[in-house]
């Protein structure tokens, strides 16, 4: 039985990279490339966890992702 996804693996690689660097927002391409995950995918996953509250996330070209509201 398979308990963790591939979107559920990476999102908690991402999301620690994220709370280690918490005082300095980071953009989902820059996570894609010190993580090596392919950037649409990592792209949709922040999506989902943007909508969940989880994390905030600013919207384009300078977008950046920050730990929760």
């Amino acid at each position: 039985m398979k308990i963790l996804t591939k979107h559920t693996d990476y999102a908690l690689a991402a999301l620690s990279v994220l709370v280690e660097h918490q005082d300095e927002p980071i953009s989902v391409a820059d996570l894609a490339e010190t993580l090596d995950i392919p950037y649409p995918f990592l792209r949709g996953v922040f999506q989902k966890l943007s909508k969940a509250g989880i994390v905030h996330s600013t919207r384009g070209q300078g977008g950046r992702l920050c730990p929760g509201p």
